[in-house]
C-alpha cells in the first residue's frame, strides 16, 4: 500500500503520455483517505447515490445538496468511461456527487490562472468560472490535484426554445467572457457547436436527464441555469493566458498545433508566424458558436440580434466588439425585447 509521502512524482515531461495507470493507483488511496474515490475503485462502486436535490447554488453546495439536477436519483452514476486526459480522472466523493480530478503541475499557467480566477475575491455572478470544489496538494511540492464538480458531455442539453432562452445563453456566455477579459484572461475559446459546448464551457448549475425518466426535458429557462466556462487542462495548458490587468496588448504568436478548429477559428489565427490578439479570437469563436445555434432556430430572429452576431465574426478583428461591447448590445437589446413582450402581455 502507498503512503501520502511515498506517491510516486508526477513526470511532466511526459505530460502527454496515457501510461499513468499505475500513477492513478497510488493516487486512488492519497484521495480515498480525503473523500475523493476514483472511478474503478471499490470505494467509487460503494459509494452512496448523490443526494436528490438540486444545489440553491451551484457554487456552493450544502451536504445535503447535489452539485447538479438530476432527472432521477440514480441518473449519471458511471458504468464505463474513457479517460479524455491521462492526467484527469473522474470520481464520486463520500456522498456519491460526481467530481472530475485534475492533476495539475503547480508551477503551471493552469494553476495559476485557476487559483486566481476562483478566489474568493473574484467570486462574483460575472464570473461564470467552474468552481474548485478542493484542492489536495501533493507531497511532492510540484503537483496539485483539483477537485470539480462533474457536469460532464452526458448532461442533456435542451433545445433553446424560446427569445428569451436565446439571450439567456448569450449573455451569461459574453457576460463570463468580457469578466475573464476585464481581468486579464484570454481564454482562448476552443468552441464546438451547441450540443458539444459541455466540453469546453461545461454548462449548467448541473442537469442530466434522460428520456427514459422524464418525458418533457426541463427547459433552461424553467431550470435558470447558469452557464460556465470549465477550463479544461487541454485548453489552459495550451491557449487560454493572463495578462496584466492594465495591458492594452493582447496579442500572441499564432501557432498550427494550438489552434480551435473550423468554423470557430478565427482567419487570423491561421497566418502562421504573425501575431493576433486572442481577446478578439475570442469574441469571434463565441460569435461563431452563437450563429450555429441561431440556425437552428424555429422562427425568425430579430435582426439586431443577427447583426450583433454578424460583428462579433468580422474577417478584421478590429471591426470585432469587444466582449464588453458586445455585452452591453446584447443588453439593450434584451430591454427592449423584454418591454416589447411586457406591451403585447397588456394588449
Amino acid at each position: 500500500m502507498f503512503l501520502p509521502d511515498s506517491l510516486p512524482k508526477l513526470d511532466w515531461e511526459t505530460y502527454d503520455s496515457f501510461d499513468t495507470t499505475k500513477q492513478w493507483e497510488a493516487f486512488a488511496i492519497f484521495l480515498e483517505r480525503r473523500g475523493v474515490f476514483l472511478f474503478g475503485t471499490d470505494a467509487y462502486r460503494n459509494a452512496p447515490l448523490a443526494p436528490f436535490n438540486p444545489p440553491a447554488s451551484p457554487f456552493s453546495a450544502t451536504r445535503d445538496e447535489d452539485f447538479i439536477y438530476r432527472g432521477s436519483p440514480s441518473q449519471g452514476r458511471r458504468k464505463s468511461y474513457w479517460h479524455a486526459h491521462p492526467f484527469c480522472r473522474y470520481a464520486v466523493d463520500d456522498l456519491g456527487r460526481d467530481l472530475y480530478v485534475k492533476a495539475v503541475p503547480k508551477a503551471s499557467d493552469e494553476w495559476r490562472i485557476l487559483e486566481f480566477l476562483t478566489s474568493p475575491e473574484l467570486r462574483d455572478p460575472a464570473n461564470h468560472t467552474i468552481p474548485i470544489v478542493s484542492v489536495l496538494h501533493h507531497p511532492d511540492g510540484e503537483t496539485v490535484f483539483l477537485i470539480q464538480a462533474k457536469w460532464g458531455s452526458e448532461w442533456l442539453w435542451p433545445d433553446l426554445e424560446s427569445m428569451n432562452e436565446r439571450y439567456m445563453v448569450a449573455h451569461q456566455l459574453l457576460e463570463g467572457l468580457a469578466f475573464m477579459h476585464r481581468n486579464g484572461i484570454g481564454h482562448g475559446v476552443r468552441l464546438h457547436f451547441l450540443h458539444r459546448l459541455i466540453f469546453t464551457l461545461r454548462t449548467w448549475s448541473g442537469i442530466t436527464t434522460t428520456c427514459e425518466t422524464i418525458q418533457q426535458p426541463p427547459t433552461i429557462e424553467s431550470l435558470n441555469a447558469i452557464l460556465i466556462f470549465a477550463l479544461l487542462s487541454s485548453t489552459l495548458r495550451r491557449l487560454s493566458v493572463q495578462f496584466p490587468i492594465d495591458s492594452s496588448n493582447h496579442d500572441i504568436p499564432s501557432c498550427r498545433c494550438v489552434r480551435p478548429p473550423l468554423p470557430f477559428r478565427s482567419p487570423e489565427q491561421d497566418r502562421e508566424g504573425e501575431t493576433f490578439s486572442l481577446f478578439a479570437a475570442d469574441v469571434y469563436g463565441l460569435g461563431q458558436i452563437l450563429i450555429y445555434e441561431a440556425s437552428h432556430a424555429k422562427a425568425i430572429l430579430p435582426p439586431e440580434y443577427n447583426e450583433l452576431l454578424s460583428r462579433m465574426i468580422a474577417l478584421e478583428p478590429r471591426s470585432r466588439p469587444s466582449a464588453e461591447e458586445a455585452l452591453k448590445c446584447l443588453q439593450a437589446l434584451m430591454d427592449v425585447w423584454q418591454t416589447e413582450a411586457s406591451k403585447a402581455m397588456i394588449e
